[in-house]
């Protein structure tokens, strides 16, 4: 570092990101598909696995932990999704994943999820795991939560699955129609879930190329012809399970230009390609709350 840096503790982010509009900032920059709506950029400095660098426009410095930055931005594109393709209705839900990420997920999900009436962790016995914060954010929001560690009985009954990054394989069987799966881990799922969906989306249509390696990026290019039948093919046929074809990225939901779910027992599966981007919009927005609150610390040039 040449000058003075702000440095952002976990502690800060998550106060800082209390104060923000999340789904608004982040569908801002999903509409627009860029990723610099917020006018920072990222610098060197920090380590990639700890903190990441930005320089806002006036030439400030500004450290963020990136495991943060990037689960809180993964837990706002869930909540988009849910937001934009549940089915109308109260929703109940099912996060998988550790504690430490589940609970992350579960603070921001509780703020931009409308309607969300109960969450079933899938990560230990007890819900206490999760901590008194994220509990009592639950109960604050009016959510009740249970725990377990059966994978189906947490998925049971749920309309909106989540797997949070690192959570296990989902082995839950066929999903049931209506479910909303959105998978934010960056692997691929058993390949009986994308063949057993009605409409696949993406956060990021640009992003798709670079994930060339992902099933479902590979099965859309088989021949439909070649698609083997998969238990539930008395439904319905789909655009994804007769062409394979991705219906659309949540920029274009949010924008107006698709209509997203078209049938309430679709099961509409959700890629979330850039649910591990250290995105700028989203450090820009903690970055304002926290000058706005005096949140952080000032480095020194030679810290």
């Amino acid at each position: 570092m040449t000058g003075p840096a702000l440095l952002l503790s976990a502690d800060d982010v998550a106060l800082a990101v209390d104060d923000l509009d999340l789904p608004a900032l982040l569908a801002g920059e999903l509409t627009r598909h860029a990723d610099e709506v917020g006018g920072v950029r990222r610098v060197p400095g920090g380590n990639d696995a700890d903190q990441v660098a930005f320089e806002d426009a006036a030439g400030g410095v500004f450290l963020l932990p990136a495991a943060d930055l990037r689960l809180v931005r993964g837990a706002v594109l869930v909540a988009l999704a849910a937001r934009e393709l549940h089915v109308p209705g109260v929703i109940t839900a099912a996060v998988f994943g550790s504690a430490a990420v589940a609970g992350r997920y579960l603070s921001v999900i509780a703020r931009c999820v409308p309607n969300l009436s109960h969450v079933a962790w899938h990560g230990a016995r007890t819900a206490g795991q999760l901590g008194q914060g994220v509990l009592d954010r639950l109960e604050l929001a009016g959510i009740g939560v249970t725990a377990t560690d059966d994978m189906r009985r947490a998925a049971f009954g749920a309309g909106l699955l989540v797997l949070a990054p690192g959570a296990d394989p989902l082995r839950i069987g066929p999903l049931s129609p209506g479910v909303l799966l959105a998978n934010a881990t960056g692997t691929d799922l058993p390949d009986e879930l994308p063949a057993g969906a009605d409409q696949l989306y993406v956060d990021d249509l640009a992003l798709v190329d670079e994930n060339a390696h992902r099933n479902f990026v590979a099965m859309r290019r088989e021949r439909p012809e070649a698609i083997r039948h998969h238990e539930g093919w008395h439904r319905r046929q789909s655009r994804w399970r007769g062409e394979r074809r991705i219906e659309a990225d949540l920029g274009a939901v949010l924008a107006g230009a698709h209509p997203g779910r078209t049938h309430v027992d679709d099961v509409v599966l959700v890629e979330l390609l850039g649910a591990d981007a250290l995105g700028t919009t989203l450090a820009d927005g903690i970055r304002r709350v926290a000058i706005e609150n005096g949140l952080g610390r000032r480095l020194t040039p030679t810290e």
